[in-house]
């Protein structure tokens, strides 16, 4: 391979640009000696959460001399499933049938997804990019990269890169790449805020602190040392005669006295907290006096009184003690809660021994107590959020913190905040021609299109009012919405909000509200219902969008118009419509307007001297011959009817059931103007 195979060129570094679902991981040139060919391998990486199922790419070669092939090689890779951080290609070679190839330029043109999405690209060569430094390349100084991990390292991710932004994408401190959109590490989920937002003098003073302590620490440890030996030497030399006098009268002393000797040791050594020494006296000693108890129990206990007093403290003595490091402790363990649980540990097995139970049961209630001001906190960081009007990222805070106070309830609450804010906005604006795309997934935009005739009328205050109300900070265009953008109108959006929180408070009634104030057209409903038509055909006309069955209406407005105005009698019998009343008067002028519902079809109202005292209703009908007319019936017995005659004047008769339907007595109107 090595003899067959020249290296021609490698890749220095990755490449990438802004978007791609893939990070060219590395490549190298290489020429077959023996097919004289050029060969290309790449490396690559996903970005992507959704398995890659297929990708092409583009590679354009570059020759000695410094210019570019004519045209690119194209290059298909099929049958892949490739999820997130998996690499891929570095076994694929590429041919570029061309001599003296020197370098590559490569730009992926579309990614496939496992979900059948794609993603295409701009065509644009992907530039290089930089890859993640190290914590001592970044900082210049092992002291700061060890205090950098000691504050954010993980027991299942330790730090090891700097925590920074490159183009859309930011690296995290455990190596992992990251959109610029995620809030949260995919791999290790640290916030990326949090380590984005590391201040660097914070973080030096921490480490001098850190030093400073160390370096007292080691003082502390030398003047102990530097203590018990004097304190040995004194011992020894106090001890040595009677060591020699024992050894003379050993023969003769009973081996009582011996144990009695080490016994007194033992319990001062216990004393001075010497626990290992004095341990190793005790065993010593087996079964003298109570060495076995002092062994089991006592030095344990005193040990475990030792760990919780520092618990109690929140020393870290204790972790020296116990051989921990801080950078040991989890995200949310503070020195006290880690001590407080080894405390536990070494309590539990000492049953009823002394005050064991009643020590299990203060550390226990320790750990309650700072678990519970933990969950406070976020809880109030989420409310922190929600009052930011942050509502998804409140909403997943609250989530995460289970049944913790009405943490379950405030789930829903966010959402329903954002969706009643949206609601109120229909009571200030017409949202008519407004489109947009609501999400709820934390870290996407909604995306609002505001038409220019919303945003001439209502000018900057509707687009301030669409973001306090969405939150989240939307997206919003100051156009008509795309065919393909994915967006509905308006209210069918937040309608769908209200459906996706189901029965929590009053989303289910605020549905038909929400759809009433996407009904555009009530106007024109309004205008026909009280006989205003002359309006309503107006409004119709300068209506951008259609009504159902709109070639109806216009009819039925063209046809009912002819019969609205103001009239006086022309000739004829003046008590005919007085009568209809029961109203024994004549009548010289009438007013009459046709209202149009769904509910109560079409009727003429009538009133008498255009006083709404004396006025009926007579409902429309059809004639044989297709022509409309109006009429009712008021005493069951009588029938007054009403049409238009060819003169275009207002006809009214009267029939009676007892005579056949035979007109009794009739009139006629002409309009007035």
């Amino acid at each position: 391979m090595a003899e067959r195979y020249n290296e021609i060129y490698r890749q220095p570094g990755m490449l990438y640009s802004p978007g791609s679902p893939v990070v060219i991981y590395a490549g190298a040139l290489l020429n077959d000696t023996l097919t004289r060919k050029t060969l290309v391998h790449f490396k690559y990486k996903s970005v992507s959460d959704t398995p890659i199922r297929s990708m092409s790419v583009s590679i354009l070669p570059v020759f000695n001399t410094g210019s570019s092939a004519d045209a690119p090689v194209d290059y298909f890779y099929g049958g892949l499933d490739i999820r997130r951080d998996e690499c891929f290609g570095e076994k694929t070679a590429i041919v570029l049938d061309l001599p003296y190839v020197a370098s590559y330029k490569i730009c992926v043109k579309e990614v496939e997804f496992s979900d059948g999405g794609h993603w295409k690209g701009s065509g644009k060569y992907f530039e290089h990019f930089s890859s993640p430094r190290r914590l001592e390349d970044a900082y210049k100084s092992a002291e700061l990269s060890e205090q950098f991990r000691i504050q954010y390292s993980k027991i299942d991710s330790p730090c090891i890169y700097f925590p920074e932004k490159r183009e859309s994408m930011w690296f995290c401190t455990c190596g992992a790449f990251n959109a610029e959109s995620e809030a949260k590490c995919h791999k290790c989920r640290r916030v990326q805020s949090a380590l984005l937002s590391v201040n660097e003098g914070v973080l030096r003073s921490e480490t001098e602190r850190r030093l400073s302590n160390e370096r007292q620490q080691s003082e502390i440890n030398d003047e102990e040392q530097s203590e018990n030996h004097s304190k040995t030497k004194k011992l020894l030399l106090i001890l040595l005669p009677i060591v020699l006098v024992l050894a003379l009268v050993l023969a003769t002393v009973p081996g009582y006295t011996r144990q009695k000797k080490q016994y007194e040791l033992g319990t001062q050594l216990l004393e001075a907290g010497k626990y290992d020494q004095a341990e190793e006296v005790f065993l010593a000693l087996g079964e003298y006096n109570d060495c076995t108890e002092l062994v089991q129990k006592e030095i344990p206990y005193r040990r475990a009184q030792y760990i919780m007093t520092c618990a109690e403290n929140g020393s870290a003595d204790g972790l020296v003690a116990l051989n921990m490091k801080r950078s040991e402790l989890e995200e949310d363990e503070s020195v006290s809660s880690a001590l407080y649980e080894k405390a536990i540990e070494m309590f539990t097995p000492l049953g009823d021994y002394r005050d064991s139970q009643s020590q299990i049961v203060k550390a226990q209630k320790a750990l309650t107590d700072y678990s519970e001001s933990l969950l406070n906190d976020r809880y109030e960081d989420a409310s922190a959020l929600l009052s930011e009007k942050r509502f998804c990222e409140a909403r997943d805070a609250f989530a995460a913190l289970g049944d913790y106070k009405d943490s379950a309830v405030m789930v829903s609450e966010c959402m329903y905040i954002k969706a009643d804010n949206l609601f109120r906005l229909t009571e200030k604006y017409s949202m008519e021609g407004i489109s947009c795309k609501l999400t709820t997934v934390t870290g996407e935009k909604s995306l609002f299109y505001v038409p220019t005739s919303a945003a001439a009328k209502f000018g900057k205050d509707l687009f301030a009012d669409i973001r306090d109300a969405c939150g989240d900070d939307p997206s919003i265009e100051y156009k008509e919405a795309p065919a393909d953008s994915g967006c509905i109108p308006y209210c069918d959006a937040v309608a769908q909000l209200f459906e996706e929180l189901g029965d929590y408070k009053d989303s289910a009634d605020k549905i038909p509200s929400v759809e009433e104030a996407g009904d555009y057209t009530a106007p024109f409903y309004e205008l026909c219902a009280k006989g205003a038509l002359a309006e309503a055909f107006e409004w119709l006309g300068n209506y951008s969008g259609t009504i159902e069955a709109q070639d109806i209406w216009v009819n039925m407005i063209n046809s009912c118009l002819p019969f609205c105005g103001a009239w006086t009698l022309d000739q004829g019998d003046s008590y005919l419509l007085p009568s209809a009343l029961g109203i024994n008067a004549s009548c010289m002028n009438i007013s009459t307007i046709v209202r149009l519902s769904m509910e109560n079809g079409i009727v003429m109202h009538l009133s008498l001297g255009g006083n709404e005292d004396t006025a009926f209703d007579l409902r429309q009908e059809f004639k044989e011959d297709g022509t409309a007319r109006f009429s009712v019936s008021p005493d069951g017995i009588n029938t007054y009817y009403v049409l238009l005659n060819e003169a275009g004047k207002l006809a009214c008769s009267v029939y009676s059931s007892n005579s056949d339907n035979t007109v009794i007595r009739s009139c006629v109107f002409s309009r007035v103007g």
